[in-house]
């Protein structure tokens, strides 16, 4: 199955989202369907605030497996990112 991802960031909680990686035609598997959705999201300095598949809202911290979420071929999906502050003063 192939899904359009879009990550949308923002620097902190004031600040607008901004696009900042989109992928269509991702490949998902049954593998990736059977895991958690913030799964597909992992990595960096941030924090994951909201999942949108197909215009449904997921927020955390009980994030739904692909198949949960009805993740189905074409899905739009799309995941927003706050960066952490840097403490590295």
């Amino acid at each position: 199955m192939k899904v359009n991802t879009t990550l949308y960031m923002r620097d902190n909680d004031l600040a607008d989202y901004k696009e900042h990686l989109r992928q269509e035609g991702l490949a998902v598997d049954g593998d990736s369907l059977d895991t958690g959705i913030d799964w597909w999201f992992t990595g960096g300095d941030c924090v994951l605030d909201k999942i949108v598949i197909d215009k449904m809202d997921y927020i955390g911290p009980d994030w739904p497996k692909g198949k949960d979420a009805c993740v189905k071929e074409g899905s739009e999906v799309k995941a927003f990112k706050t960066a952490l502050e840097d403490d590295s003063d």
